[in-house]
């Protein structure tokens, strides 16, 4: 496990990094703090919080995600992919944890604690606790972000208070028959037919006057806007090649040095930027314009269409409040950038000629999709009134003139399909034998429905899969996740709203 982490430091640095970024871009923008006061970051329970604390809680997460804690994290809704809310949904979420904890008195003792550290995955050698990998997590890991072994016990504190108050909210959970009779579907081998509508077909025989362009283009501004755009100088320290192979602290004195020689950079205002940097050792370059959509330089103005800078660099150049300024020192990895703006266009709205071939095919591909989904429909009904009437499947869809496809012993968990159809595995696990579901939407193009042709009476159950295990451990998540959002409503959270005011969260 710890050789993994370390294999993927960049990475991990890079995911932290992006965090981090958007911790102060977004949680804790001075400009929005004009109600709470210009050190207040929220009010949670009543109670103020300074941008301190929040950061403080905010640089749990990459720890939490370097230990592995994904349960923890996920619960607390900092496992959406969404980069923009997984940061502050988990901090808001596990101050809502602690507080919950304390009421209730839930608190390890100094032996559970202990033991969760010694039984991190992280930190064995062939099933048994390494004080090598532990202390060099600590170096590598902690020591660069400026913590110490703390953080570990803190984090698994935090594991600990979960585990307890899902077991205690999760207890009224149970599995009812009718539960696991479904889910036994889900292992029972079918015979299945699928029936394809495309909408390729369509799109030639649909025909579309420029009113419905235009009228589609008025009630969706919001997709056709031109996005701000930034360019910038950067500066970029990276370790001397003596240091790139380093590990433990020597390596953590590199970085130290190194971010020590960025600091001095932007300490030093310097006039010239790009002479400047390269006096200081750093490579020194320009780039951009970035869109701020997607913190990449747009196809037309990148011969190699891509950016020399990380995203969560280009990103940060939205959050910087003005021309010429100098940013503070960012790190990514092995490297810390330094960055100026030198140009700015602010987001526009687009005109209807310039994306008036963009408004046709977008209107063309509604209607298409509107007729073939209607046609599927239709053609669903004939199927269901021939089937009733003793037909079977096949011969119901071919009588409505659907070419359908047959596929037999298909395993709704594990299903050998066309990667376009496995969902339509999972549809069938809810149907008898004889039934069709109505048309559901495929990709890449158009919609289908499956029916059911026959279906195997035993579930082919996996060897080691404890079913009555899995349906309560779904069942207590489910109610632990119900009662987190209520105490998160009970908290009264106040963040400061964007332009003055505040709102609550």
């Amino acid at each position: 496990m710890f050789n993994t982490i370390r294999k993927n430091q960049k990475g991990l640095m890079f995911i932290i990094a992006v965090l981090t970024i958007i911790a102060f871009a977004w949680l804790y923008n001075p400009a929005d703090t004009q109600e709470l006061g210009t050190n207040v970051a929220a009010r949670v329970y009543g109670r103020t919080m300074t941008r301190a604390d929040i950061d403080r809680l905010a640089r749990l997460y990459p720890v939490a995600l370097a230990l592995g804690q994904l349960d923890l994290i996920g619960s607390l809704g900092g496992a959406s992919g969404n980069e923009n809310s997984d940061l502050g949904e988990f901090v808001w979420n596990l101050l809502v944890l602690r507080h919950e904890a304390a009421a209730l008195g839930i608190e390890p003792t100094t032996e559970q604690l202990a033991g969760r550290v010694r039984n991190l995955p992280a930190f064995q050698t062939n099933g048994t606790f390494d004080p090598r990998k532990f202390e060099s997590f600590t170096l590598e890991q902690l020591g660069p972000r400026g913590m110490t072994s703390l953080q570990v016990e803190e984090i698994m504190r935090d594991a600990f208070l979960f585990d307890t108050l899902r077991s205690i909210v999760g207890s009224p959970a149970s599995v009812s028959p009718e539960e696991k009779a479904s889910a036994l579907r889900h292992f029972q081998k079918a015979d299945i037919l699928i029936l394809p509508f495309p909408v390729a077909p369509a799109r030639d025989t649909v025909k579309i006057i420029e009113a419905q362009a235009r009228d589609y283009f008025n009630r969706n501004t919001a997709r056709f806007t031109a996005p701000a755009t930034a360019t910038v100088e950067y500066a970029k320290f990276s370790l001397p090649e003596s240091a790139r192979n380093t590990q433990g602290r020597e390596r953590v004195a590199a970085l130290q040095e190194l971010a020590g020689h960025a600091a001095d950079f932007v300490a030093s205002k310097p006039d010239d930027f790009a002479a400047a940097a390269k006096q200081a050792g750093a490579e020194a370059g320009v780039a951009g314009p970035f869109d701020r959509q997607t913190g990449q330089q747009p196809v037309q103005q990148s011969a190699q269409n891509s950016s020399p800078l990380p995203a969560a660099i280009t990103q940060a150049v939205f959050s910087m409040a003005e021309d010429s300024t100098i940013s503070d020192v960012m790190q990514v990895g092995d490297a810390f950038y330094v960055i100026k703006v030198t140009a700015r266009t602010a987001e526009r709205p687009k005109a209807f000629e310039e994306v008036k071939d963009e408004a046709f095919a977008r209107v063309r591909e509604i209607e298409a999709a509107r007729l073939v989904h209607q046609q599927a429909t239709e053609a669903v009904a004939k199927i269901r009134a021939s089937v009733q009437s003793g037909a079977s499947l096949a011969e119901a869809a071919a009588a409505a003139g659907v070419v359908a496809q047959s596929f037999a012993g298909v395993d709704p968990a594990q299903p050998e399909l066309p990667e376009n159809f496995r969902q339509l595995a999972q549809v069938s696990a809810l149907l008898n034998p004889g039934q069709v579901s109505n048309p559901v939407p495929m990709l890449p193009d158009g919609f289908a429905s499956v029916g059911v042709v026959t279906r195997a009476l035993d579930a082919q159950i996996p060897e080691g899969a404890d079913l009555d295990a899995r349906l309560l451990e779904n069942n207590q998540n489910l109610l632990f996740a119900v009662w987190l959002d209520a105490q998160r409503a009970a908290a009264d959270i106040v963040l400061p709203r964007r332009g003055g005011g505040s709102a609550n969260r």
